[in-house]
């Protein structure tokens, strides 16, 4: 994550992509999404387990990752 530190945002994809999309996705809705939601009196969304479907997906995800890192060592 140096990389993206540094700000070579194409080094640090093609080290760890899963990573640096969820960092981002993080930044742009910490950064903008949720003031803009709050200035709309937008309600806060329910906290409740994700659907079953989305839990696999995300566990796959995160499997794919370390399959690319292992591989990329």
């Amino acid at each position: 994550m140096e990389a993206l530190v540094q700000g070579n945002l194409l080094a640090a994809v093609t080290f760890n992509p899963l990573v640096v999309f969820v960092i981002l996705v993080f930044l742009t809705g910490g950064l903008f999404v949720a003031p803009l939601w709050l200035l709309m009196r937008g309600k806060l969304p329910q906290s409740s387990s994700p659907p079953r479907r989305v839990a696999l997906i995300l566990a796959a995800l995160v499997v794919v990752n370390w399959i690319y890192l292992l591989i990329q060592l």
